[in-house]
């Protein structure tokens, strides 16, 4: 479909040329030319070029008005030769661009509007990956009608809107970063960034550059200064997530930016203030770790200033199935597949299975079943073998009547996926955990596709 641009142009020749411009692209244009004639078509225009002395309205006003009409069109505002401050005011009021009259070259102009039209599109999905966004992580979407779950949403109801720090604990799997998610997006941040950082799986030098940044010539390598995440983070929330498995040195940095609410770039002497909300996560028994000295007392309790326990699913057997089918039908729909439910035996097995790798599991279970369903009802048969019982006799002897390759690669495939999940998917615990290298974890992912959920 093309685009339409509606020229509010009052000049006759000048609009001829905006026209003239435009052959042989696919972009519709119509005519206004005053401010009546403009407010009547307004509505359904990816862009206005808009004359800035265009009878019957007065500028700057009317860049707000327009604005104000159709919030989803961009603006070119059409200016004299000699209007610089004209040309500032309308940037600062949201015009995508300006155009100059008389104009150099209709290749100019095309290539000006077309830049405003990329631009208006762009700033259109942005706003729509936000209105998603916040639809996705608002509380009323959340699942789970256990409990322990009820409680975890009334004490994000009342920890969100505040800014203190939170500690989410919970084994890998149970949705650590969804709710440090939930808590920004119910926020008074939510408009500002969500920056999420896996601390166990960066050496304390390259954690501490990633968050603070680094000035040109502080390491080898370190060829340009470059902003740490906190900066990136700048008015919103930054999730550091398995905190628990970073090194003491670290802590004391971390333990500084959060009681100064400043931090310091690798190589440089100053020092730059950061208004930054911290959520962290582990899944290590923090309180363990700092008796065990492993972990800085005064770093906990900094963090912990409101904690979230999520429980593991095994706890909570009742949400089960209420994930379950919301994962059916949120893959289902993106596979466009009409799947409507689980057999009986199915979702006994789903209900059977204690789920080690809890909702991240659970998820790519399902997803997987949806993958290779023909049918309109997920069988026992699509489901992982450990869902299904493991290697139980009957299961065997099914391998033992297939190809060595095929059974080989079925075993490969269900194993893999068990230790990832266990470990979160993080690649050094994973190749840690089965005693293979992690370039070897690398190839098997790629050669059967798989991928986290979470």
């Amino acid at each position: 479909m093309s685009a339409r641009v509606l020229l509010a142009i009052a000049d006759d020749e000048s609009r001829e040329r905006v026209k003239a411009s435009l052959q042989g692209e696919d972009i519709e244009t119509e005519d206004a030319t005053s401010w009546p004639s403009l407010v009547q078509r307004t509505g359904d225009f990816a862009l206005y070029v808009l004359d800035s002395e265009l009878p019957g309205a007065a500028f700057p006003d009317t860049i707000r008005e327009l604005q104000s009409i159709d919030t989803e069109g961009g603006v070119i505002i059409v200016l004299g030769p000699d209007d610089t401050e004209k040309a500032v005011e309308a940037m600062r009021q949201g015009a995508e661009d300006y155009l100059a009259v008389p104009f150099r070259s209709e290749s100019e102009v095309a290539l000006r509007l077309k830049r405003g039209l990329l631009q208006s599109r762009m700033r259109k999905e942005l706003e729509n990956l936000k209105e998603s966004l916040h639809k996705r992580f608002q509380l009323d979407g959340m699942l789970g009608k256990s409990k322990a779950m009820q409680e975890i949403f009334r004490g994000v109801m009342k920890i969100a809107p505040t800014e203190a720090t939170v500690l989410i604990t919970g084994e890998s799997g149970t949705g650590k970063e969804l709710f440090a998610r939930t808590v920004h997006f119910n926020s008074l941040r939510a408009d500002r960034k969500f920056v999420a950082v896996d601390c166990g799986a960066l050496t304390e030098t390259l954690l501490t550059s990633e968050l603070f940044g680094h000035e040109r010539g502080a390491f080898t390598g370190a060829i340009r200064a470059r902003k740490g995440l906190f900066e990136e983070a700048q008015g919103g929330t930054i999730f550091l997530d398995e905190i628990g498995n970073t090194s003491v040195g670290f802590q004391v940095k971390m333990l500084r930016v959060l009681e100064e609410k400043r931090i310091q770039r690798v190589g440089s002497t100053t020092t730059i203030p950061v208004d930054v909300r911290v959520i962290a996560a582990t899944n290590r028994n923090i309180e363990q770790a700092v008796t065990a000295g492993s972990f800085r007392e005064d770093l906990y309790y900094r963090l912990n200033v409101f904690e979230l326990h999520l429980p593991p699913l095994r706890e909570r057997p009742e949400d089960v199935p209420l994930l379950a089918s919301h994962f059916l039908k949120l893959f289902s729909d993106k596979m466009n597949k009409n799947i409507g439910r689980f057999t009986e035996s199915a979702l006994k097995r789903i209900l059977d299975y204690p789920w080690p790798g809890n909702v991240r599991e659970l998820e790519n279970a399902i997803e997987r079943a949806v993958v290779l369903c023909e049918k309109d009802e997920i069988e026992e048969t699509l489901l992982p073998l450990v869902v299904q019982g493991g290697l139980s006799p009957a299961g065997v002897l099914e391998m033992f009547s297939q190809p060595w390759h095929t059974a080989h690669e079925r075993f490969d495939t269900e194993y893999l996926r068990r230790v990832l999940d266990q470990c979160g998917w993080n690649i050094t615990r994973a190749a840690d955990a089965a005693h293979i290298p992690r370039q070897t974890i690398h190839y098997k992912i790629r050669k059967y596709g798989l991928r986290s959920s979470s």
